[in-house]
């Protein structure tokens, strides 16, 4: 795990002012052949506990005010709603199969 997911997971919303030459970021040579910048990070918590990282990046140096941060961190808490509500939905539906599987074989005439 990066420097940079690290902060982010341990003490929430990480900025950079520049990706390019700030150590936390693991690839900087690759933020300057891609043309990253600036980057906000924030944690992605399901229940308060972090399960990803969401980050963005810009292409010129620039500073988050508080809104966008909020911002940010709303849309990682509703992707990490998705995300539980995706592995419910896996959950049931695998419960649903085995009872199903189960039932379909008591019911099944055995023959001998």
């Amino acid at each position: 795990m990066s420097p940079l997911d690290m902060a982010t997971l341990t003490h929430g919303a990480v900025w950079l002012e520049d990706a390019r030459s700030d150590s936390r970021f693991q690839y900087p040579k690759s933020a300057e052949q891609e043309g990253i910048v600036s980057v906000l990070c924030v944690p992605v918590k399901l229940h308060d506990q972090a399960i990803g990282v969401l980050r963005v990046y810009t292409d010129r140096q620039r500073v988050f005010d508080p809104e966008e941060v909020e911002f940010l961190q709303a849309l990682a808490n509703l992707g990490a709603v998705a995300i539980e509500n995706a592995r419910l939905h896996q959950s049931l539906e695998n419960d649903y199969n085995q009872t199903w599987q189960a039932i379909m074989g008591i019911s099944q005439p055995h023959h001998s």
